[in-house]
């Protein structure tokens, strides 16, 4: 299956998914939440985060039929 994604983006973006799913959705501390999906640090999951939200509100931006 194709995403159009790097393999290093892809795992990137996985991480960054399930970083927000369990931030939404635990109990978990962030920093504890960072090393559970594979973040070195607290810090570079919420840059990643930063990130991905910044290329969804672009692609809404690029496409607004797709909203």
């Amino acid at each position: 299956q194709r995403t159009g994604l790097t393999p290093c983006d892809y795992v990137r973006r996985r991480r960054t998914t399930r970083a927000l799913e369990l931030l939404e959705n635990s109990s978990l501390k962030r920093s504890a939440i960072a090393g559970e999906v594979g973040f070195y640090d607290q810090s570079h999951m919420l840059k990643q985060i930063r990130r991905l939200r910044a290329e969804e509100m672009s692609s809404i931006h690029e496409n607004p039929a797709a909203c």
